[in-house]
């Protein structure tokens, strides 16, 4: 676990306004901005849920 920082928020800032208002889907555009920002691959068993998000968001199915 890692702690979500000042830097994270600018990055979640940033998506939210690349993906527009969806605010059903803010809990995965916090989860994709913070790996992102780390530089790890996001494991889901929803990969569906990311599509949308920008292409430097790594998924992987688990």
């Amino acid at each position: 676990m890692l702690p979500f920082t000042e830097s994270n928020t600018e990055s979640f800032s940033g998506l939210r306004t690349a993906l527009g208002d969806r605010r059903r889907e803010t809990m995965n555009q916090l989860i994709a901005t913070h790996a992102v920002s780390i530089g790890v691959t996001l494991a889901t068993n929803n990969e569906a849920d990311f599509t949308a998000y920008p292409s430097h968001l790594d998924t992987q199915t688990t």
